[in-house]
């Protein structure tokens, strides 16, 4: 295996040309580096370019500048894959059934606080927003006794839609 890294050097990383915090670099070893991809790299083939250059410690220890050593750099191409969003998913509703000004409770993944809930044709307005899998909201009026689609939604690409019972008071 080859050593890539001197620990003695100051290390600088830039994906293309944007310069990476040195908060989203990790060095593992001599032979291992990680490095946190900031969000706002936009997907498609990248080259990361790893700059070390001499502290001054090592300086110092006489293994700093000269022509042949000074500020090492060496690239590597890869790919940013993009990033696949977390698709909601209604799991259960709690109670499977209820009259208009019930309290219901529906779990799932990947809920947020901008989630939708329509039950029938009706846009629900009480709803409370626990955390990522649960949110609860209150019947509305105007729905007629039956089966009806109960659906959370993020967008009108991402939704999930169980059915829901509607019974007499």
């Amino acid at each position: 295996m080859v050593k890539i890294l001197d620990l003695k050097k100051k290390l600088t990383v830039k994906i293309d040309d944007k310069v990476i915090d040195s908060n989203n670099v990790a060095v593992i070893n001599e032979n291992q580096i990680k490095i946190r991809i900031p969000s706002d790299i936009a997907p498609g083939e990248k080259k990361v370019y790893l700059k070390f250059i001499a502290t001054e410690e090592e300086e110092e220890e006489g293994g700093g500048h000269n022509d042949d050593d000074s500020d090492e750099e060496m690239f590597a191409t890869f790919n940013v894959l993009p990033v696949e969003p977390n698709p909601i998913k209604i799991s259960d509703i709690r109670p499977i059934q209820g009259i208009i000004g019930d309290i219901i409770t529906v779990f799932g993944i990947n809920f947020t606080k901008d989630c939708k809930i329509n039950i029938g044709p009706n846009i629900v307005s009480k709803t409370t927003f626990v955390d990522s899998s649960q949110i609860n909201f209150v019947i509305p009026d105007g729905l007629e006794m039956g089966i009806i689609n109960l659906t959370v939604k993020k967008s009108d690409l991402d939704l999930d839609t169980k059915q829901f019972r509607i019974v007499s008071s």
